[in-house]
């Protein structure tokens, strides 16, 4: 049986997870929203969705690298798994940001 502590922090952790990946998705979807309303109705694009959605994904990235460097410097038997999920969720923060780039250079140059 597990510890209620345990229990806290794997129901926080998983919620976070959770937040996380739907407050990123959100934002993809609102850049590539922007995009669409920009292209096809001449409406000024809006670049803020498409940067934070980009910004939010490298902090994750670059602390989760750090936190693996010091977990396996702790334990030499430590294995990550890497779900499907966070991939997908990466891949579509970074649709959005380069989409909302090109975007924003097509509109600027034409």
């Amino acid at each position: 049986m597990k510890k209620p502590d345990d229990i806290n922090r794997t129901s926080r952790l998983l919620s976070e997870e959770k937040s996380y990946g739907i407050t990123v998705m959100l934002l993809s979807f609102w850049a590539l929203y922007n995009c669409h309303q920009s292209i096809t109705k001449d409406i000024e694009l809006n670049p803020l969705p498409g940067i934070i959605a980009l910004l939010a994904v490298l902090i994750q990235v670059f602390s989760q690298k750090g936190i693996k460097k010091g977990l396996e410097a702790e334990d030499e038997f430590y294995t990550e798994d890497d779900p499907r999920t966070s991939r997908f969720v990466k891949l579509a923060a970074a649709l959005a940001a380069g989409l909302t780039l090109l975007t924003y250079l097509s509109v600027k140059i034409f």
